[in-house]
């Protein structure tokens, strides 16, 4: 059969199921952190008609079965747009953004904080076509609060050799 003389639609189907049948999914307990406006894309800066946009979003995820080991992330941001652009219809927005996760037993923990800038300009006279440009910067911190905590493949494993059997001997 010629692939030629296939129709364009049962083609442009066959390459849609193939792209979705090798899709993965999202990390479970990040779900929903991107829905934070800054989090989502930076370009969000002042990127609403306001004078100023909080916030905020806490998840608490499996704590009925893994106890404190469970999955908590909490994020907040405000954003402000706050001087007007080279045209009358541009402006420029200013925000800054924070989220805290911890999980597991162990008490992984990272922490980010972000500021970022962006410039929203007007495509048309009448402001209806925007174009952002934006520029996020942070920090990044993670750690781990108890260590002793950790269980590693090789300590699962019926004889396996850990740390804490090597430090015994």
């Amino acid at each position: 059969m010629n692939i030629l003389r296939l129709p364009l639609r049962v083609v442009f189907g066959l390459l849609l199921v193939l792209h979705f049948g090798v899709s993965r999914g999202q990390d479970i307990h990040f779900t929903l952190h991107g829905m934070t406006p800054l989090a989502f894309n930076p370009a969000n800066t002042g990127g609403f008609y306001g004078s100023y946009r909080i916030s905020g979003l806490y998840r608490d995820q499996y704590r009925s079965v893994t106890g404190n080991g469970a999955f908590s992330t909490a994020t907040f941001s405000v954003d402000v747009p706050v001087i007007r652009g080279f045209k009358e219809t541009d402006w420029v927005g200013v925000g800054m953004f924070f989220y805290s996760d911890k999980s597991g037993d162990a008490g992984l923990t990272q922490s980010t904080f972000k500021i970022s800038a962006a410039y929203h300009w007007s495509m048309n006279k009448k402001g209806t076509s925007i174009l952002a440009i934006a520029y996020q910067t942070g920090s990044l911190q993670r750690e781990i609060k108890d260590v002793s905590k950790l269980q590693f493949e090789d300590a699962l494993v019926s004889g396996g050799i850990t740390i804490e059997k090597q430090l015994m001997t």
